[in-house]
């Protein structure tokens, strides 16, 4: 071989090399990151108060970044602890904190002489990357055995209609490198206000502000609204992406009642779940949660989704959408409950906020009525009791 090309085979091995020890610190740093606290979902010791035409709630977040009591580190002797991952649906967005419906299965828990802690790790408009980021600050740190995942249409569907902007030198870097890429921002999907202060946080403010930004460069949004929604929306008594959402993607709910769509993003579910295995939960325990939205379960709820901008018709009340999630689901050897079934028997009229579109105090007790059986099913062998 001659000299040059040994320089070059050379350089290309140290590199390799080099990139690969790159990578390798990277995922330790993360790692200890993560044991020591550094990350966390959102803004520590936030008081923040939501106040729209459907509800009033004031939101507390933990020193920890969570919706969540203060968890105890090191665990106590003998208690079984459960992480609840997802969205606003997992969050309790629209009820209090004792009211979503982690708490209540907790609580159901409890009531059983099991000594069990269902820690909220819900995170409003997280999607499956962050959750695995959120499940890995958390999975070690506070001793996890076991984990919810709550799932709602978002995860499944709003992603394939998401386009990727970012670089490919960024795409590549963040896969490489993601701590690093990570380090200067601790929180990993902060809610709006951001601030210290011993009163509530006022969000109503912050979301006027975004709607005279979008009116300035879409004034159009204001024509397909009845003049109560409009008033609310001017006046941050709704949440502008209720309003963004449906305008930006009218036929998002009509998309659960196409075939190739749904395939599409069932199939990237899939593999979204299959990464949260291999690099969080591992052989834990995972049951997984289907949060169904109000437009799939009743048509008495379609009046105010066509108000909001929303096409909806009676295809979607009898949509097949929780059966073939849960092959996606058990293909990962997780477990799975579905709200859908029970919820349609009576359509549920009371579970949803019309225009809000969360679940509300009936919606999350009767879905943690639903989940704790099966929770208890899939969990008996593990759960200490006192």
């Amino acid at each position: 071989m001659k000299l040059w090309a040994q320089r070059v085979l050379l350089v290309c091995i140290s590199s390799v090399i080099t990139l690969g020890v790159l990578v390798a610190l990277d995922r330790w740093l993360g790692m200890e990151l993560n044991r020591g606290g550094y990350f966390m979902p959102m803004q520590p010791e936030q008081l923040i108060k939501y106040q729209t035409s459907e509800f009033t709630i004031e939101v507390r977040l933990s020193g920890q970044g969570l919706r969540n009591g203060e968890v105890l580190t090191p665990k106590p002797e003998g208690v079984y602890r459960i992480l609840a991952l997802g969205d606003s649906f997992t969050f309790g967005w629209g009820v209090e904190e004792d009211q979503s419906w982690p708490r209540l299965v907790e609580r159901g828990l409890r009531a059983r002489g099991l000594k069990v802690e269902v820690i909220n790790a819900g995170v409003p408009g997280i999607g499956q990357y962050r959750n695995r980021l959120v499940c890995q600050a958390y999975a070690h740190r506070l001793e996890v055995d076991a984990f919810i995942l709550g799932l709602s249409s978002d995860d499944f569907l709003q992603s394939l209609s998401r386009r990727d902007t970012k670089s490919t030198v960024k795409t590549m870097s963040e896969f490489l490198w993601p701590t690093l890429m990570r380090l200067p921002r601790r929180t990993i999907e902060p809610l709006e206000p951001v601030g210290e202060s011993e009163e509530p946080i006022e969000a109503n403010w912050i979301w006027r502000e975004w709607v005279k930004i979008a009116l300035k460069r879409q004034p159009g949004l204001l024509l397909n609204l009845d003049s109560e929604l409009r008033s609310d929306f001017v006046a941050g008594r709704l949440h502008p992406y209720v309003v963004f959402a449906a305008q930006s993607h009218p036929d998002l709910f009509m998309d659960l009642t196409r075939v190739d769509y749904v395939r599409g993003a069932l199939g990237r579910l899939g593999e979204q779940l299959g990464k949260l295995k291999q690099e969080c939960t591992q052989d834990r325990p995972v049951m997984v949660v289907f949060l169904p939205p109000a437009a799939i379960i009743s048509q008495d709820y379609f009046d105010a989704l066509r108000q909001v901008g929303y096409v909806v018709d009676q295809k979607l009340v009898s949509s097949d959408v929780s059966a073939p999630l849960g092959l996606v689901v058990k293909g990962q050897g997780f477990g799975y409950v579905s709200l859908v079934p029970a919820f349609r028997q009576d359509g549920c009229l009371n579970c949803f906020f019309p225009y809000d579109g969360h679940l509300t105090v009936e919606g999350n007790r009767r879905g943690g009525e639903i989940i704790l059986p099966q929770l208890l099913q899939q969990l008996d062998e593990f759960l200490p009791r006192e």
